[in-house]
């Protein structure tokens, strides 16, 4: 699949993706699968992008997360849509490139919240030890 994304990248318009000069492909790494793509990080030019492929059947659901992408694109927290194919003609479904946002991967997060919910639960614990023992003399 990474040998057909590269090719596919590096025939595409450089405007489409923003981009100056030829687009050559870096790098292509496999990210995970959600409930119905598969997600992949390309490197190219210095920039970098998603390409998800929706693997599910549904074309109502690419296009409605299309167009969901889309109405949140100009907000931080949501990638911007640079294309949109449902053809099936370059790739067997449909796909998006978007823009690569930096942060943590859910994973990540929800091993920091285990361990922040675990410190504030231990606080708590201290602290009603705390009260019980010095609220008779206050």
């Amino acid at each position: 699949m990474e040998t057909k994304i590269k090719s596919y990248f590096e025939k595409l318009n450089p405007m489409k993706l923003e981009l100056k000069g030829k687009i050559k492909v870096d790098k292509i790494e496999k990210l995970g699968k959600g409930l119905s793509s598969l997600n992949y990080l390309v490197n190219t030019n210095n920039k970098k992008f998603i390409f998800r492929l929706k693997v599910d059947e549904d074309m109502a659901s690419a296009e409605r997360e299309f167009k969901n992408l889309k109405f949140f694109q100009d907000k931080d927290f949501a990638p911007k849509v640079y294309l949109f194919d449902c053809s099936k003609e370059n790739f067997e479904c449909p796909f998006l490139i978007l823009s690569y946002l930096e942060g943590k991967i859910i994973k990540e997060l929800k091993e920091f919240n285990k361990e922040r919910i675990r410190r504030r639960s231990e606080e708590r614990r201290v602290g009603k030890e705390c009260r019980s023992r010095w609220s008779p003399y206050h």
